[in-house]
């Protein structure tokens, strides 16, 4: 499978993403993602499921996961974008 190619990729903005979340605040601060490998296309986040955040009936929370999945892919695809847009 070939890699794809975004020619419009900035990674200074991904090495700025990286960079700010040492020590995220908020929302990913409170959930706790963390950045690995960020390049054009690929974001690799983690986030550590603790007690708070898993239903009574074990299942991690959809607003936990929907707020991770939301912060994830804003900033997969923010380096993407061209200036301005």
């Amino acid at each position: 499978m070939a890699t794809p190619i975004f020619e419009s990729f900035d990674q200074k903005i991904a090495d700025a993403m990286i960079a700010a979340h040492a020590a995220p605040g908020g929302l990913p601060g409170f959930l706790g993602i963390r950045f690995g490998e960020f390049t054009a296309g690929r974001l690799v986040a983690t986030m550590e499921v603790r007690d708070e955040l898993v239903t009574p009936m074990g299942a991690v929370h959809g607003g936990v996961m929907a707020g991770f999945v939301d912060h994830t892919l804003g900033c997969v695809l923010y380096p993407l974008m061209k200036r301005g847009q």
